[in-house]
């Protein structure tokens, strides 16, 4: 590991500048990374059992009803 000696004022912001160069971008890309993550964690689709089966025609649909309070206040997503 390189140690840096620091000799005056001046170079002690030059080095501040020259760690906020790397580290402003890595900062940047992971607030967007953990935004998109959240909102999909937020927005994913429940996995509810089947209660009920619709027959229309030829086609069959295989409908999920939500039980709980839970899976109601969530809602479709």
């Amino acid at each position: 590991m390189k140690t840096l000696k620091i000799n005056s004022e001046k170079d002690l912001y030059v080095a501040a500048f020259n760690l906020l160069n790397i580290l402003g971008p890595v900062a940047g890309v992971s607030i967007i990374i953990g935004t998109v993550a959240l909102g999909y964690v937020q927005t994913c689709p429940q996995d509810l059992p089947v209660t009920h089966i619709l027959t229309l025609g030829k086609r069959t649909f295989n409908l999920e009803a939500a039980s709980t309070p839970e899976q109601l206040e969530k809602g479709l997503k």
